[in-house]
Protein backbone atom coordinates (compact mmCIF):
# COMPACT_ATOMS: atom_id res chain seq x y z
CA UNK A 1 0.00 0.00 0.00
CA UNK A 2 1.25 3.81 -0.59
CA UNK A 3 2.75 5.47 1.72
CA UNK A 4 -0.45 8.19 1.44
CA UNK A 5 -3.14 5.19 2.02
CA UNK A 6 -0.85 4.19 4.87
CA UNK A 7 -1.34 7.92 6.76
CA UNK A 8 -4.32 7.88 5.67
CA UNK A 9 -5.51 5.09 7.93
CA UNK A 10 -3.70 6.78 10.56
CA UNK A 11 -5.41 9.90 10.72
CA UNK A 12 -8.58 8.35 10.75
CA UNK A 13 -7.57 6.01 13.54
CA UNK A 14 -6.60 9.18 15.24
CA UNK A 15 -9.82 10.48 14.88
CA UNK A 16 -12.22 7.87 16.16
CA UNK A 17 -9.44 7.59 19.09
CA UNK A 18 -10.11 11.35 19.76
CA UNK A 19 -13.90 10.71 19.03
CA UNK A 20 -14.17 8.03 21.69
CA UNK A 21 -14.82 5.24 19.77
CA UNK A 22 -11.76 3.03 21.61
CA UNK A 23 -12.36 -0.26 19.67
CA UNK A 24 -12.84 1.09 16.13
CA UNK A 25 -9.20 3.27 16.82
CA UNK A 26 -7.40 0.22 18.06
CA UNK A 27 -8.39 -1.63 15.29
CA UNK A 28 -7.32 1.75 13.38
CA UNK A 29 -4.01 1.50 14.48
CA UNK A 30 -3.34 -2.19 14.22
CA UNK A 31 -4.25 -2.33 10.32
CA UNK A 32 -1.36 0.69 10.06
CA UNK A 33 0.84 -1.29 12.00
CA UNK A 34 0.29 -4.55 9.95
CA UNK A 35 1.33 -2.43 6.70
CA UNK A 36 4.22 -0.52 8.41
CA UNK A 37 5.64 -2.45 11.35
CA UNK A 38 8.18 0.63 11.94
CA UNK A 39 4.97 3.36 12.29
CA UNK A 40 6.70 4.66 15.34
CA UNK A 41 3.40 7.14 15.70
CA UNK A 42 1.03 4.30 15.24
CA UNK A 43 2.89 2.12 17.63
CA UNK A 44 2.91 5.20 20.16
CA UNK A 45 -0.65 6.29 19.60
CA UNK A 46 -1.48 2.21 20.35
CA UNK A 47 0.43 1.74 23.35
CA UNK A 48 -1.58 4.89 24.67
CA UNK A 49 -5.04 3.80 23.60
CA UNK A 50 -4.29 0.37 25.21
CA UNK A 51 -3.21 1.99 28.52
CA UNK A 52 -6.23 4.04 28.61
CA UNK A 53 -7.94 1.23 28.31
CA UNK A 54 -6.57 -0.77 31.18
CA UNK A 55 -4.34 -3.36 29.16
CA UNK A 56 -1.37 -2.19 30.84
CA UNK A 57 1.09 -5.12 29.95
CA UNK A 58 -0.18 -4.55 26.56
CA UNK A 59 0.69 -1.32 26.65
CA UNK A 60 4.21 -1.62 27.73
CA UNK A 61 4.92 -3.79 25.41
CA UNK A 62 3.89 -1.68 23.06
CA UNK A 63 5.65 1.84 24.46
CA UNK A 64 8.88 -1.28 23.93
CA UNK A 65 8.15 -2.02 20.28
CA UNK A 66 7.63 1.81 19.44
CA UNK A 67 11.35 2.87 21.35
CA UNK A 68 12.85 -0.54 19.62
CA UNK A 69 11.93 1.27 16.48
CA UNK A 70 12.42 4.60 17.11
CA UNK A 71 14.76 5.46 20.42
CA UNK A 72 14.20 9.06 19.99
CA UNK A 73 10.78 9.19 20.25
CA UNK A 74 9.81 11.55 23.12
CA UNK A 75 6.05 11.21 23.34
CA UNK A 76 6.71 7.25 23.73
CA UNK A 77 9.44 7.78 26.67
CA UNK A 78 7.11 10.46 28.69
CA UNK A 79 3.74 8.26 27.78
CA UNK A 80 5.89 4.98 29.21
CA UNK A 81 6.84 6.57 32.49
CA UNK A 82 2.86 8.00 33.04
CA UNK A 83 2.14 4.22 32.74
CA UNK A 84 5.42 2.51 35.20
CA UNK A 85 3.92 5.31 37.31
CA UNK A 86 -0.12 3.97 37.45
CA UNK A 87 1.88 0.55 38.27
CA UNK A 88 3.83 2.11 41.11
CA UNK A 89 7.20 2.28 39.85
CA UNK A 90 8.38 5.51 40.34
CA UNK A 91 11.95 5.50 39.87
CA UNK A 92 11.75 3.84 36.39
CA UNK A 93 8.79 6.27 35.36
CA UNK A 94 11.66 9.40 36.34
CA UNK A 95 14.26 7.84 34.44
CA UNK A 96 11.52 7.67 31.70
CA UNK A 97 11.01 11.53 31.72
CA UNK A 98 14.29 12.37 32.13
CA UNK A 99 15.23 9.92 28.83
CA UNK A 100 12.14 11.98 27.05
CA UNK A 101 13.77 15.74 28.07
CA UNK A 102 17.06 14.46 27.20
CA UNK A 103 15.57 13.81 23.33
CA UNK A 104 13.20 17.57 23.90
CA UNK A 105 14.46 19.45 26.40
CA UNK A 106 11.06 21.37 26.09
CA UNK A 107 8.86 18.61 26.22
CA UNK A 108 6.15 20.10 28.40
CA UNK A 109 4.57 16.74 29.52
CA UNK A 110 7.29 15.14 30.35
CA UNK A 111 8.37 18.38 32.85
CA UNK A 112 4.96 18.60 34.10
CA UNK A 113 4.94 15.00 35.12
CA UNK A 114 8.47 15.14 36.35
CA UNK A 115 7.67 17.98 38.31
CA UNK A 116 4.70 16.40 39.69
CA UNK A 117 6.51 13.00 40.84
CA UNK A 118 9.59 14.46 42.30
CA UNK A 119 7.21 17.29 44.52
CA UNK A 120 5.42 13.83 45.32
CA UNK A 121 8.75 12.28 46.63
CA UNK A 122 9.46 14.97 48.39
CA UNK A 123 12.71 15.88 46.12
CA UNK A 124 11.87 19.60 45.47
CA UNK A 125 15.24 20.35 44.46
CA UNK A 126 15.23 18.41 41.76
CA UNK A 127 11.76 19.04 40.60
CA UNK A 128 12.57 22.84 40.45
CA UNK A 129 14.45 22.35 37.23
CA UNK A 130 11.18 21.08 35.44
CA UNK A 131 9.10 23.92 36.67
CA UNK A 132 11.42 26.12 36.03
CA UNK A 133 11.91 25.03 32.74
CA UNK A 134 7.63 25.39 32.67
CA UNK A 135 6.92 28.44 33.33
CA UNK A 136 9.56 30.04 30.78
CA UNK A 137 7.85 27.37 28.12
CA UNK A 138 4.14 28.92 29.46
CA UNK A 139 5.17 32.32 30.73
CA UNK A 140 1.06 32.89 30.96
CA UNK A 141 -0.34 29.81 32.27
CA UNK A 142 -0.98 30.98 36.13
CA UNK A 143 -1.35 27.30 37.06
CA UNK A 144 2.39 26.93 36.01
CA UNK A 145 3.30 30.26 37.99
CA UNK A 146 1.35 28.70 41.36
CA UNK A 147 3.19 24.94 40.98
CA UNK A 148 6.60 26.49 40.46
CA UNK A 149 5.71 28.96 43.31
CA UNK A 150 4.65 25.52 45.24
CA UNK A 151 8.05 24.08 44.84
CA UNK A 152 9.63 27.22 45.90
CA UNK A 153 7.85 27.22 48.83
CA UNK A 154 8.38 23.71 49.86
CA UNK A 155 12.58 24.68 49.71
CA UNK A 156 11.19 28.10 52.05
CA UNK A 157 12.15 30.14 49.37
CA UNK A 158 9.44 32.24 50.53
CA UNK A 159 10.19 35.75 48.55
CA UNK A 160 10.77 33.63 45.41
CA UNK A 161 7.56 32.28 46.13
CA UNK A 162 5.63 35.26 46.65
CA UNK A 163 6.98 36.59 43.13
CA UNK A 164 5.32 33.36 41.10
CA UNK A 165 1.78 33.81 43.31
CA UNK A 166 1.76 37.54 42.65
CA UNK A 167 2.26 36.52 38.88
CA UNK A 168 -0.21 34.11 39.07
CA UNK A 169 -2.59 37.04 40.50
CA UNK A 170 -1.48 39.04 38.06
CA UNK A 171 -2.47 36.90 35.21
CA UNK A 172 -5.79 35.34 36.70
CA UNK A 173 -7.18 37.60 39.25
CA UNK A 174 -10.14 35.94 39.71
CA UNK A 175 -8.32 32.44 40.04
CA UNK A 176 -8.61 31.84 43.72
CA UNK A 177 -6.17 29.47 44.36
CA UNK A 178 -3.58 31.98 43.17
CA UNK A 179 -5.11 34.30 46.24
CA UNK A 180 -4.86 31.20 48.61
CA UNK A 181 -1.00 30.20 47.81
CA UNK A 182 -0.02 34.22 47.69
CA UNK A 183 -1.59 34.43 51.56
CA UNK A 184 0.00 30.54 52.66
CA UNK A 185 3.58 32.93 51.48
CA UNK A 186 3.09 35.60 53.02
CA UNK A 187 1.77 33.66 56.37
CA UNK A 188 5.31 32.29 55.99
CA UNK A 189 6.77 35.13 55.64
CA UNK A 190 5.01 36.38 58.86
CA UNK A 191 3.29 39.03 56.80
CA UNK A 192 -0.08 38.31 58.48
CA UNK A 193 -2.24 41.30 57.95
CA UNK A 194 -1.28 41.00 54.39
CA UNK A 195 -2.17 37.35 54.45
CA UNK A 196 -5.47 37.70 55.78
CA UNK A 197 -6.42 39.78 52.91
CA UNK A 198 -5.29 37.26 50.88
CA UNK A 199 -7.13 34.69 52.05
CA UNK A 200 -10.31 37.33 52.12
CA UNK A 201 -9.23 37.46 48.75
CA UNK A 202 -10.01 33.78 47.70
CA UNK A 203 -13.45 33.14 49.70
CA UNK A 204 -14.92 36.65 47.72
CA UNK A 205 -14.08 34.00 44.73
CA UNK A 206 -14.67 30.72 46.74
CA UNK A 207 -16.76 31.45 49.49
CA UNK A 208 -16.88 26.80 50.05
CA UNK A 209 -12.64 27.17 50.15
CA UNK A 210 -12.57 25.38 53.50
CA UNK A 211 -8.68 25.84 53.29
CA UNK A 212 -9.02 29.27 52.51
CA UNK A 213 -11.27 29.30 56.34
CA UNK A 214 -8.91 27.01 57.76
CA UNK A 215 -5.65 29.59 57.13
CA UNK A 216 -7.78 32.50 57.57
CA UNK A 217 -8.47 31.66 61.17
CA UNK A 218 -4.34 30.66 62.00
CA UNK A 219 -3.69 34.14 60.65
CA UNK A 220 -6.90 35.79 62.98
CA UNK A 221 -5.27 33.84 66.02
CA UNK A 222 -1.52 35.15 65.20
CA UNK A 223 -3.30 38.84 64.87
CA UNK A 224 -5.07 38.15 68.38
CA UNK A 225 -8.82 38.33 67.15
CA UNK A 226 -8.95 34.77 68.61
CA UNK A 227 -13.29 34.97 68.64
CA UNK A 228 -13.23 36.01 64.74
CA UNK A 229 -10.27 32.90 64.56
CA UNK A 230 -12.72 30.96 66.13
CA UNK A 231 -15.69 31.47 63.62
CA UNK A 232 -13.38 31.23 60.92
CA UNK A 233 -12.54 27.83 61.76
CA UNK A 234 -15.89 26.72 62.56
CA UNK A 235 -16.42 28.04 58.66
CA UNK A 236 -13.70 25.77 57.25
CA UNK A 237 -15.12 22.77 59.52
CA UNK A 238 -18.83 22.92 58.57
CA UNK A 239 -17.89 22.77 55.06
CA UNK A 240 -15.73 19.75 56.15
CA UNK A 241 -16.26 18.36 59.34
CA UNK A 242 -13.18 16.06 58.68
CA UNK A 243 -10.63 18.80 58.45
CA UNK A 244 -8.24 17.30 61.17
CA UNK A 245 -6.33 20.87 60.59
CA UNK A 246 -9.02 22.82 60.99
CA UNK A 247 -9.85 21.16 64.40
CA UNK A 248 -6.62 21.34 65.44
CA UNK A 249 -6.30 24.64 64.51
CA UNK A 250 -9.71 25.27 66.54
CA UNK A 251 -8.23 24.02 69.44
CA UNK A 252 -5.23 26.09 69.77
CA UNK A 253 -7.82 29.40 69.56
CA UNK A 254 -10.15 27.87 71.75
CA UNK A 255 -6.89 27.10 74.00
CA UNK A 256 -5.63 30.88 74.36
CA UNK A 257 -9.15 32.09 75.20
CA UNK A 258 -9.21 29.79 77.95
CA UNK A 259 -11.34 27.35 76.66
CA UNK A 260 -9.79 24.42 77.94
CA UNK A 261 -12.21 21.67 77.71
CA UNK A 262 -13.26 23.08 74.07
CA UNK A 263 -10.00 22.81 73.05
CA UNK A 264 -9.67 19.58 74.22
CA UNK A 265 -12.90 18.18 72.57
CA UNK A 266 -11.02 19.55 69.01
CA UNK A 267 -7.43 17.96 69.67
CA UNK A 268 -9.57 14.12 70.67
CA UNK A 269 -11.62 14.82 67.12
CA UNK A 270 -8.69 15.96 65.72
CA UNK A 271 -7.02 12.52 66.53
CA UNK A 272 -9.43 9.91 65.41
CA UNK A 273 -9.07 11.67 62.09
CA UNK A 274 -4.83 11.81 62.32
CA UNK A 275 -4.38 9.65 65.51
CA UNK A 276 -0.62 9.64 64.42
CA UNK A 277 -0.09 13.70 64.40
CA UNK A 278 2.63 14.64 67.11
CA UNK A 279 1.45 18.15 66.60
CA UNK A 280 -2.39 17.31 67.98
CA UNK A 281 -1.03 14.91 71.08
CA UNK A 282 1.92 17.71 72.04
CA UNK A 283 -0.87 20.45 72.01
CA UNK A 284 -3.57 17.78 73.68
CA UNK A 285 -0.93 17.83 76.54
CA UNK A 286 -0.69 21.56 77.14
CA UNK A 287 -4.43 21.96 77.73
CA UNK A 288 -4.52 18.78 79.66
CA UNK A 289 -1.78 20.47 82.25
CA UNK A 290 -3.94 23.48 82.20
CA UNK A 291 -6.81 21.60 83.23
CA UNK A 292 -4.49 20.17 85.88
CA UNK A 293 -4.86 16.42 84.31
CA UNK A 294 -0.85 15.97 84.56
CA UNK A 295 -1.14 12.11 84.54
CA UNK A 296 -3.15 12.52 81.46
CA UNK A 297 -0.90 15.36 80.02
CA UNK A 298 2.40 12.57 80.62
CA UNK A 299 0.48 10.60 78.51
CA UNK A 300 -0.28 12.53 75.55
CA UNK A 301 3.00 14.13 75.87
CA UNK A 302 4.47 10.40 75.69
CA UNK A 303 3.16 9.32 72.53
CA UNK A 304 3.59 12.81 70.93
CA UNK A 305 7.98 12.02 72.28
CA UNK A 306 7.14 8.77 70.34
CA UNK A 307 6.40 9.97 67.34
CA UNK A 308 8.60 12.72 67.22
CA UNK A 309 11.26 13.37 69.53
CA UNK A 310 12.21 16.46 68.41
CA UNK A 311 9.16 18.36 68.14
CA UNK A 312 9.58 21.92 69.27
CA UNK A 313 9.60 22.34 73.05
CA UNK A 314 8.40 18.97 74.17
CA UNK A 315 11.23 17.44 75.86
CA UNK A 316 11.36 20.22 78.45
CA UNK A 317 7.29 19.95 79.05
CA UNK A 318 7.21 15.98 78.91
CA UNK A 319 10.08 16.05 81.63
CA UNK A 320 8.86 19.37 83.74
CA UNK A 321 4.89 17.70 83.90
CA UNK A 322 6.77 14.36 84.77
CA UNK A 323 8.48 16.49 87.81
CA UNK A 324 5.55 17.80 88.96
CA UNK A 325 4.19 13.77 89.32
CA UNK A 326 7.70 13.23 91.10
CA UNK A 327 8.63 10.68 88.34
CA UNK A 328 12.17 10.58 87.85
CA UNK A 329 12.39 7.23 85.93
CA UNK A 330 15.49 7.28 84.28
CA UNK A 331 15.23 11.62 84.98
CA UNK A 332 18.69 11.89 85.19
CA UNK A 333 19.71 10.55 81.36
CA UNK A 334 16.42 12.21 79.76
CA UNK A 335 17.67 16.28 81.41
CA UNK A 336 21.24 15.31 79.80
CA UNK A 337 19.59 14.78 76.78
CA UNK A 338 17.80 17.83 76.73
CA UNK A 339 21.02 19.69 77.84
CA UNK A 340 22.65 18.36 74.66
CA UNK A 341 19.68 19.02 72.53
CA UNK A 342 19.79 22.55 73.88
CA UNK A 343 22.95 22.77 73.34
CA UNK A 344 22.84 21.37 69.70
CA UNK A 345 20.73 24.43 68.91
CA UNK A 346 17.61 22.36 68.41
CA UNK A 347 14.25 23.80 69.91
CA UNK A 348 14.29 20.99 72.99
CA UNK A 349 12.30 23.25 75.54
CA UNK A 350 10.36 26.49 75.98
CA UNK A 351 12.92 28.66 78.79
CA UNK A 352 10.66 27.98 82.21
CA UNK A 353 11.11 24.74 82.78
CA UNK A 354 14.53 24.15 82.02
CA UNK A 355 15.20 26.36 85.03
CA UNK A 356 14.01 23.64 87.12
CA UNK A 357 15.22 21.08 85.14
CA UNK A 358 19.00 22.01 84.92
CA UNK A 359 21.20 24.44 86.99
CA UNK A 360 23.52 25.57 83.78
CA UNK A 361 23.33 29.56 82.92
CA UNK A 362 25.06 28.15 79.69
CA UNK A 363 21.96 26.25 78.98
CA UNK A 364 19.87 28.94 80.18
CA UNK A 365 20.47 31.51 77.61
CA UNK A 366 21.47 29.09 74.95
CA UNK A 367 17.37 27.90 75.50
CA UNK A 368 16.61 31.03 75.26
CA UNK A 369 18.14 32.67 72.31
CA UNK A 370 16.76 29.63 70.56
CA UNK A 371 13.15 29.95 71.49
CA UNK A 372 13.49 33.90 70.71
CA UNK A 373 14.49 33.03 66.99
CA UNK A 374 11.52 30.58 66.07
CA UNK A 375 8.92 32.47 67.92
CA UNK A 376 9.43 36.12 67.66
CA UNK A 377 10.64 38.29 65.10
CA UNK A 378 12.17 41.87 65.73
CA UNK A 379 9.89 44.89 63.97
CA UNK A 380 12.48 45.97 60.94
CA UNK A 381 10.25 49.24 61.30
CA UNK A 382 10.87 50.00 64.98
CA UNK A 383 13.53 52.80 65.61
CA UNK A 384 15.73 52.47 68.07
CA UNK A 385 16.27 56.30 69.00
CA UNK A 386 14.95 57.97 72.39
CA UNK A 387 11.59 60.00 72.79
CA UNK A 388 12.41 63.59 73.36
CA UNK A 389 12.83 64.73 77.08
CA UNK A 390 9.72 64.28 79.20
CA UNK A 391 9.13 66.40 82.13
CA UNK A 392 8.25 63.11 84.00
CA UNK A 393 10.14 59.67 82.50
CA UNK A 394 7.38 57.51 81.72
CA UNK A 395 7.81 54.29 82.15
CA UNK A 396 5.33 51.56 81.15
CA UNK A 397 4.64 47.67 83.06
CA UNK A 398 3.61 45.01 80.58
CA UNK A 399 1.68 42.58 82.11
CA UNK A 400 -1.52 39.44 82.03
CA UNK A 401 -1.26 39.39 85.97
CA UNK A 402 -2.67 42.91 86.85
CA UNK A 403 -5.62 41.07 88.98
CA UNK A 404 -5.99 38.41 92.26
CA UNK A 405 -2.24 36.96 91.08
CA UNK A 406 0.77 36.51 93.06
CA UNK A 407 2.80 39.53 90.89
CA UNK A 408 -0.07 42.11 92.16
CA UNK A 409 0.18 40.43 95.13
CA UNK A 410 4.12 41.63 95.48
CA UNK A 411 4.01 45.05 93.66
CA UNK A 412 0.92 47.05 94.68
CA UNK A 413 2.58 48.67 97.09
CA UNK A 414 5.26 49.30 94.94
CA UNK A 415 2.99 50.86 91.90
CA UNK A 416 1.62 53.04 95.09
CA UNK A 417 5.30 54.57 96.15
CA UNK A 418 6.50 55.75 92.71
CA UNK A 419 6.95 59.14 92.83
CA UNK A 420 4.61 60.87 90.66
CA UNK A 421 6.17 64.09 90.40
CA UNK A 422 8.83 62.44 88.56
CA UNK A 423 7.47 59.91 86.77
CA UNK A 424 4.23 58.97 84.47
CA UNK A 425 3.19 55.27 85.24
CA UNK A 426 1.69 53.15 82.42
CA UNK A 427 -0.04 49.64 82.46
CA UNK A 428 -0.24 47.62 79.37
CA UNK A 429 -2.58 45.06 80.32
CA UNK A 430 -2.71 41.54 78.06
CA UNK A 431 -4.23 39.16 80.71
CA UNK A 432 -7.86 38.29 81.94
CA UNK A 433 -10.73 41.43 82.20
CA UNK A 434 -11.12 40.14 85.81
CA UNK A 435 -12.49 43.54 87.70
CA UNK A 436 -10.89 42.24 91.31
CA UNK A 437 -9.99 44.36 93.97
CA UNK A 438 -6.40 44.07 93.26
CA UNK A 439 -6.59 45.16 89.52
CA UNK A 440 -9.01 48.26 91.09
CA UNK A 441 -5.92 49.27 93.65
CA UNK A 442 -3.96 48.91 90.63
CA UNK A 443 -5.85 51.78 88.57
CA UNK A 444 -5.51 53.84 91.50
CA UNK A 445 -1.77 54.28 91.36
CA UNK A 446 -1.02 54.58 87.43
CA UNK A 447 -2.03 57.70 85.16
CA UNK A 448 -3.23 55.11 82.95
CA UNK A 449 -4.47 51.66 82.39
CA UNK A 450 -4.49 49.87 79.01
CA UNK A 451 -6.15 47.11 77.40
CA UNK A 452 -4.48 45.47 74.72
CA UNK A 453 -5.35 41.82 75.60
CA UNK A 454 -6.64 41.45 72.03
CA UNK A 455 -3.83 43.46 69.85
CA UNK A 456 -0.29 42.05 68.49
CA UNK A 457 3.00 42.17 69.39
CA UNK A 458 3.82 44.59 67.15
CA UNK A 459 0.43 47.00 67.81
CA UNK A 460 1.34 46.55 71.65
CA UNK A 461 5.15 47.97 71.06
CA UNK A 462 4.28 50.79 67.89
CA UNK A 463 1.00 51.91 70.55
CA UNK A 464 4.13 52.36 73.49
CA UNK A 465 6.09 54.09 70.63
CA UNK A 466 3.24 56.60 70.33
CA UNK A 467 2.88 57.25 73.89
CA UNK A 468 6.56 57.60 74.45
CA UNK A 469 6.99 55.23 76.69
CA UNK A 470 10.76 55.53 78.17
CA UNK A 471 11.36 52.47 80.06
CA UNK A 472 9.16 49.42 78.87
CA UNK A 473 9.29 46.74 82.05
CA UNK A 474 8.36 42.87 80.99
CA UNK A 475 7.13 41.31 84.23
CA UNK A 476 6.14 38.39 82.42
CA UNK A 477 9.48 36.92 80.92
CA UNK A 478 9.10 33.50 79.21
CA UNK A 479 5.86 32.74 82.00
CA UNK A 480 2.77 31.66 80.94
CA UNK A 481 0.98 34.32 78.83
CA UNK A 482 4.50 36.12 78.35
CA UNK A 483 4.43 38.22 74.96
CA UNK A 484 7.94 38.42 74.50
CA UNK A 485 7.40 40.02 70.65
CA UNK A 486 6.20 43.54 72.38
CA UNK A 487 9.78 44.23 73.54
CA UNK A 488 11.45 42.83 70.11
CA UNK A 489 9.22 45.29 68.46
CA UNK A 490 11.07 47.95 70.98
CA UNK A 491 8.38 49.02 73.17
CA UNK A 492 10.71 52.33 74.77
CA UNK A 493 14.36 52.93 74.26
CA UNK A 494 15.50 51.19 77.39
CA UNK A 495 13.77 47.34 77.94
CA UNK A 496 13.58 45.54 81.80
CA UNK A 497 13.15 41.94 82.31
CA UNK A 498 11.65 42.14 85.64
CA UNK A 499 10.44 40.01 88.66
CA UNK A 500 7.95 37.45 86.16
CA UNK A 501 10.83 35.65 85.33
CA UNK A 502 14.04 35.27 86.70
CA UNK A 503 15.77 34.51 83.72
CA UNK A 504 18.02 35.94 80.99
CA UNK A 505 15.49 36.08 78.26
CA UNK A 506 18.69 36.14 75.59
CA UNK A 507 17.25 38.99 73.42
CA UNK A 508 19.46 41.85 72.14
CA UNK A 509 16.52 44.21 72.44
CA UNK A 510 16.27 43.69 76.06
CA UNK A 511 18.32 45.90 77.68
CA UNK A 512 18.41 45.50 81.36
CA UNK A 513 17.05 42.68 84.09
CA UNK A 514 16.61 43.87 87.59
CA UNK A 515 18.39 41.23 90.02
CA UNK A 516 20.43 41.35 93.26
CA UNK A 517 23.79 39.08 93.51
CA UNK A 518 21.46 36.30 95.17
CA UNK A 519 20.00 35.99 91.48
CA UNK A 520 22.74 36.53 89.76
CA UNK A 521 26.02 35.79 91.19
CA UNK A 522 28.70 37.39 89.63
CA UNK A 523 30.13 34.75 88.08
CA UNK A 524 26.73 34.43 86.29
CA UNK A 525 26.52 37.76 84.93
CA UNK A 526 27.36 36.69 81.39
CA UNK A 527 25.02 34.49 80.60
CA UNK A 528 22.36 37.80 80.99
Amino acid sequence: MHVSQVNALFQKAIALDIGGRLAEALAGYDAVVALAPDHADALSNRANLLADLGRTSEALAGYDRALAVAPGHADAWSNRGNLLLRLGDQEQALACYDRAIAIAPDHADAHLNRANLLGALERFEAALTSRERLARLDPRNPDMAIAHGTTLAALRRFAEALDCFDRAVALAPGLAQAHYNRGHALSDLRRVEEALVAYDRALALAPDYADAWNNRGVMLRDLRRLEEAVASLDRALALRPDNADALYNRGNARADLGRSREALADFDAALRLKPDDARIHNNRGNVLVHLKRPEEAVGAYARAFTLSPDHPNLRGMYLHTRMHLCDWSGFDAAVAELAAAIDAGRRASMPFPVLALCDSPEIHRACAATFVAANSMADPDAPNTRHPRHQRIRIGYFSADFHSHATMHLMAELFERHDRKRFQIFAFSFGPDRDDPWRTRLRRSVDRFIEVRDKTDRDVARMARRLEIDIAVDLKGFTEDGRNGIFRSRAAPIQVNYLGYPGTMAMPEMDYILADPVLIPPESRAFY
